[in-house]
């Protein structure tokens, strides 16, 4: 999913070439007012990135004419036309050719009208650091990792040189709008950089301040600052799983952060820390079980944080899933050590599986309101794939390939199935699951001690191209998924 075509393949060329005065257009007001309904609805809410008030009065002045000759035209466009792009995304209803081409157009000529990669040796502004958050969301669903990694990075480079990390930076003469603005722009900073770093896969080694400075700020609400914390505390898992001893670091007599072989004791404190983040939800993010009837920004938020939670809880346990199923040797099992860590393992694995089979389940519960479902189609792509690469590792042991986890599976399949019409990337999703998931099942009817242990797999995961001694399924990316056909 690190570089998943969702939006289709972005060409550098493409839009590099183009004239920028030819792209600084807007579609006409009916089509731009109903794109923009669409992104207040349905995207804001679960992405607060734009300042809501300032970009309004921003909008009405643009159409009027009227906009002051202060204001970056340019560069507000950009952000226009990106928003266009999420927007028409986010519109199931339209063909997977219509949808893809309107939204290529419109990131295209945000693209060239910013022109990230001049923008970065220029004075920057808060125009610009919510311009580039922006597209780093639209990215995030292309083919370019690496250019959603760069433009999140330049996003919060510039805005540290602005000063937005550093409490009260503002002049005393700056409004109280233009004050939240900077306070909450940073907020957006650190929520961007910590989610493009989970859905990548990669550890964030970037030390942000604290973005909760002014909480009676009327535009800091309970779900932005829970994602935010949601997001570090995950950050954090990650780190603890990739971290090791250095050399230098015992040299020098630094401290070191975290340490491979303390992941047991960390899994403890971990769950922990997420225990105190669910009982502090607001009753209105709390976690919904019963079926979703109605389609609401709450609903949405409460849906987000949930998935985002049970998320959590797989990265976290993921790692003793990986031990229980994919044992390098007999040696590597004995090393577990103490029964109460084996204990663990058993536990944390079990887990792991069952916050994928919930995961399944809020996924699925959010596609039945309507023909666009509570939340956006490639955040429910996202977590199915997650979900289901944890199913598959469930395949791999007969105690936790449950009557429960088969069926799960099954919702897993007829969901991604159900949404192969989106992009074309879907169905090869579906078809890979599938091949991976055959390759595992038949040999169910091979010898149950060998099953018992997980060693028969080795030999077909190394063909492809699987990294057994990584802590988590997939972390940096899934080559090993374009191997399948030839497998």
């Amino acid at each position: 999913m690190t570089d998943a075509p969702l939006f289709g393949h972005l060409s550098y060329r493409q839009y590099s070439d183009h004239k920028n005065e030819v792209e600084n257009v807007l579609p006409p007001r009916r089509h731009a007012d109903h794109l923009m309904d669409i992104y207040w609805q349905r995207l804001q809410p679960l992405e607060p990135i734009v300042n809501e008030v300032h970009f309004r009065q921003q909008y009405q002045a643009i159409f009027a004419g009227s906009l002051p000759e202060e204001e970056d035209e340019r560069t507000f466009v950009a952000a226009l036309n990106t928003m266009f792009a999420l927007a028409t995304q986010a519109q199931e209803c339209l063909q997977f050719e219509q949808r893809e081409k309107a939204s290529s157009t419109y990131f295209h000529r945000a693209w060239s009208l910013l022109r990230p990669e001049v923008v970065i040796w220029e004075p920057g502004s808060l125009a610009i650091v919510e311009c580039l958050l922006l597209m780093s969301r639209f990215l995030q669903c292309t083919n370019n990792p690496h250019r959603t990694w760069m433009v999140v990075g330049s996003a919060v480079r510039i805005a540290q040189s602005l000063g937005l990390h550093v409490r009260d930076a503002a002049s005393s003469n700056t409004s109280e709008l233009y004050a939240q603005r900077r306070e909450r722009l940073w907020q957006c900073c650190v929520f961007v950089d910590r989610a493009a770093s989970w859905t990548q896969g990669r550890t964030s080694n970037i030390i942000l301040s604290d973005p909760y400075q002014h909480f009676e700020l009327p535009h800091d609400d309970d779900y932005f600052t829970k994602a935010t914390e949601i997001y570090e505390i995950s950050n954090h898992f990650m780190l603890s799983q990739v971290s090791s001893s250095s050399t230098l670091e015992a040299r020098l007599g630094l401290p070191t952060l975290y340490k491979k072989e303390d992941y047991y004791a960390n899994v403890m404190r971990f769950e922990s820390c997420l225990e105190r983040w669910q009982k502090g939800l607001p009753r209105s993010l709390a976690p919904v079980f019963e079926a979703i009837i109605e389609d609401t920004p709450s609903i949405r938020q409460r849906t987000v944080l949930q998935l985002r939670l049970l998320h959590a809880r797989i990265v976290l346990f993921r790692p003793l899933l990986a031990r229980l199923c994919l044992p390098v040797n007999r040696e590597c099992q004995d090393e577990v050590g103490t029964q109460l860590q084996h204990g663990l393992v058993q536990n944390g694995g079990s887990l792991c599986v069952r916050m994928a089979q919930d995961m399944v389940k809020v996924v699925v519960a959010s596609t039945r309101f309507d023909i666009d479902g509570i939340i956006p189609w490639w955040y429910r792509i996202f977590y199915l794939h997650i979900a289901g690469t944890i199913l598959i590792a469930a395949m791999l042991r007969r105690d936790l390939w449950t009557v429960a986890a088969k069926q799960c599976w099954d919702d897993t399949m007829s969901a991604i199935h159900a949404m192969e019409h989106l992009n074309i990337f879907v169905k090869q999703c579906a078809e890979h699951f599938q091949v991976l998931s055959s390759k595992v099942l038949e040999t169910h009817e091979s010898d149950a001690h060998v099953l018992a242990d997980g060693s028969y797999f080795q030999d077909i995961f190394q063909d492809l191209g699987f990294d057994q001694d990584s802590y988590c399924f997939g972390q940096e990316d899934m080559p090993w998924l374009g191997n399948l056909e030839t497998s």
